[in-house]
C-alpha cells in the first residue's frame, strides 16, 4: 500500500462557540444597522472583550477600536483585523501628520517650569501645578463645541483662554493645596497651561488629545468607531469623539455605568448617559457575569440591577468577619481591598511586621512620599507634631468652606501619616519602607478599590466596608459613585468574598 493512500487522522476542530442571546443581539445590530449608534451596558466579568472582538468582525466597512490603555489595545489587536489604537495613540498620529518635527516629552511641563526658575511656590507645589494643568486639559478648559443636536458634519471647536477662576475652583476641588495658597497655585497653573499649548516643538500625553482639537486637525475617517470603557471618559475625550463622529461615522460604545468611579480625577460621572442622549444611541445589555460565583453575583445585585450569574457558575461563598482581625494569615490567599488608605496601610504594616512579602497597588504612594518630604523634620515625634499643625490648619480651612470631600481626604492622609509615625522612628525609615512597598511583587495583593478596577482574584477580602458610602457623599452623583465603588470591589471576587470588620465611626 502506498503511504499516500493512508488516511491520516486530522486534529479535531474546536467546538463552535455558543453565544448568549445578549451577544447575538449585539452582533445582529452591528451587522444590520450600519447607520445607528449603539451603547452596550456590559457588567463586570461579562466577556466584554470577547464580545466586542467578535462584533468588530461583523461591522460593515472600515472600523477603528479605541482602547482605554495600551494593554487592552494590544490584546484586542491580537484578536481582530480592524485598526486598534488608544485615544492617545490616535492623538500622537495627528501630531506626526501635522507637526512631524515635534517630539513626545513626558517631562515637558517640568522643562517649562525649570526655565522659569525655581520660585518658592514652584518648589513647594510643583506636583500640584503640573496636575492642575493636566486636569484642565482633561476637562477641556478653553475648548467648546457649538450647541446643537446630531450633526452631519464635524463641529468647529472654538478656543479661548481659560479664566483664573476655573483653575481656582479646579484646585480647590481636586488638589490638596492649602487654602491661602490656592490663588498663587492657580496663577502659576494657568501660566504653565498657556505656555504648554504655545510651545509645540514638544508635546506630552495630555497635549496628544488637547492640541489636535484646539488646532482643528482632521481625524481619520472610519465607518464604525468602537470605544471601550466608555464610563470612564473625560470631557476632552467626549469632545474628541464628537468631532470624529461629525461626518456620519457610527459609534459603538462599551462600558458599565456601575463601574464609573473616577469622577475625582476628571472622568464624567454620567459619561454613558450623556453619550446615549447626545448621539441618539440604542442601548443593549451584556448582563451575564462569567467571572463571579452565584453568591458573589447576589451581593453585586444589591448595587446593580443589570448583573446576572451564569447558569454554570459555582455557588461560591460570602462570609463576614466582624472583629478587627488583621492577622497576615487571614490575607495569604486573598486580594485585600479598601476604600481608604489608612485602614489598608494598617493591614499592610501588620503584614510587614510578620516579615511576609506583599504587593501594594495604590496611586497614593508617590504623592504621599512627596508630601512627607516637605516637612522639615527627621525624628518621627517632631514629624508628627508638624503633621498635627498641618492637619489642624487645613481642616479649619476646609470646614469654613464646608468642603466635606476635602475633609475626608485630609483625614485619610493624616491617619496614614500618623500610622507610619507611630510605627517608625525616623522619616528616612518611613520613606524607605514606602519605597519597598511600592516595589513588592510577590505575596497577597493590597489595593485601594480604585486601583483594583480591572483586576480579579479567587478570594477577595473587603476591609472596612462601613467606609462606603463616604460620609461626605450627599448628592445623587456622589452616592452613585460610592455605590459603584462597592460594586467594583464585590465583582473582583471570582469565588469567595469576605466582608471585613465594620467599625463605628
Amino acid at each position: 500500500m502506498n503511504f499516500l493512500d493512508l488516511e491520516i487522522p486530522s486534529e479535531p476542530s474546536p467546538p463552535p462557540r455558543i453565544w448568549s442571546p445578549y451577544q447575538r443581539s449585539i452582533f445582529d445590530f452591528v451587522a444590520d444597522s450600519p447607520q445607528s449608534n449603539l451603547i452596550i451596558q456590559a457588567v463586570a466579568g461579562s466577556g466584554k472583550t470577547t464580545t466586542i472582538v467578535e462584533a468588530t468582525q461583523k461591522a460593515p466597512g472600515t472600523s477603528l477600536f479605541l482602547a482605554f490603555n495600551k494593554a487592552i489595545a494590544e490584546d484586542i489587536r491580537s484578536r481582530t483585523f480592524c485598526d486598534v489604537k488608544t485615544l492617545n495613540a490616535l492623538g500622537h498620529r495627528l501630531w506626526a501628520e501635522n507637526l512631524p518635527r515635534a517630539t513626545l516629552d513626558g517631562k515637558k511641563l517640568d522643562s517649562i517650569l525649570n526655565r522659569a526658575g525655581e520660585s518658592e511656590l514652584i518648589k513647594e507645589f510643583r506636583y500640584d501645578i503640573k496636575r492642575a494643568v493636566g486636569l484642565a486639559k482633561n476637562n477641556a478648559f478653553g475648548l467648546r463645541a457649538p450647541p446643537g443636536g446630531i450633526r452631519l458634519q464635524a463641529p468647529t471647536i472654538h478656543y479661548s483662554s481659560p479664566e483664573l477662576i476655573e483653575f481656582k475652583e479646579l484646585i480647590d476641588s481636586y488638589l490638596d493645596v492649602p487654602a491661602e495658597m490656592i490663588e498663587g497655585v492657580a496663577v502659576a497653573s494657568l501660566s504653565l497651561f498657556e505656555q504648554s499649548i504655545e510651545e509645540l516643538d514638544t508635546f506630552d500625553f495630555d497635549d496628544q488629545l488637547y492640541v489636535p482639537l484646539m488646532k482643528g486637525w482632521g481625524y481619520p475617517r472610519y465607518d464604525t468607531l468602537f470605544v471601550d470603557e466608555f464610563q470612564d471618559l473625560s470631557p476632552i475625550q467626549h469632545l474628541m469623539l464628537e468631532v470624529m463622529t461629525g461626518e456620519a461615522s457610527r459609534l459603538v460604545d462599551v462600558g458599565d455605568r456601575n463601574q464609573a468611579i473616577y469622577g475625582f480625577r476628571g472622568a464624567m460621572h454620567d459619561s454613558m448617559d450623556a453619550a446615549k442622549i447626545r448621539f441618539a444611541m440604542t442601548e443593549l445589555p451584556l448582563s451575564i457575569s462569567y467571572r463571579c460565583a452565584k453568591r458573589v453575583v447576589a451581593e453585586a445585585q444589591l448595587y446593580s440591577e443589570h448583573i446576572l450569574a451564569a447558569e454554570s457558575a459555582p455557588e461560591g461563598t460570602v462570609s463576614y468577619c466582624d472583629d478587627e482581625r488583621g492577622d497576615p494569615e487571614l490575607f495569604d490567599s486573598a486580594m485585600i481591598l479598601c476604600r481608604n488608605n489608612a485602614p489598608l496601610f494598617r493591614a499592610i504594616l501588620k503584614h510587614v511586621r510578620a516579615r511576609k512579602p506583599c504587593r501594594v497597588l495604590s496611586n497614593f504612594l508617590d504623592s504621599f512620599t512627596s508630601w512627607l518630604r516637605k516637612f522639615k523634620a527627621e525624628d518621627s515625634r517632631n514629624l508628627q507634631r508638624l503633621i498635627d499643625q498641618w492637619y489642624a490648619k487645613e481642616r479649619l480651612a476646609a470646614e469654613k468652606k464646608e468642603f466635606r470631600g476635602k475633609l475626608a481626604a485630609l483625614e485619610d492622609k493624616y491617619d496614614t501619616a500618623s500610622l507610619f509615625c507611630r510605627e517608625y522612628a525616623t522619616k528616612s525609615e518611613i520613606l524607605r519602607v514606602i519605597g519597598q512597598l511600592a516595589q513588592g511583587s510577590t505575596g497577597p495583593t493590597f489595593a485601594t478599590i480604585h486601583k483594583a478596577k480591572g483586576l480579579e482574584h479567587e478570594n477577595v477580602y473587603l476591609l472596612r466596608p462601613d467606609l462606603m458610602p463616604a460620609f461626605y457623599a450627599r448628592s445623587p452623583e456622589q452616592l452613585q459613585q460610592e455605590n459603584n465603588l462597592t460594586y467594583v470591589a464585590i465583582t473582583r471576587a471570582k469565588h469567595s468574598l469576605t466582608w471585613g470588620e465594620r467599625l463605628r465611626r
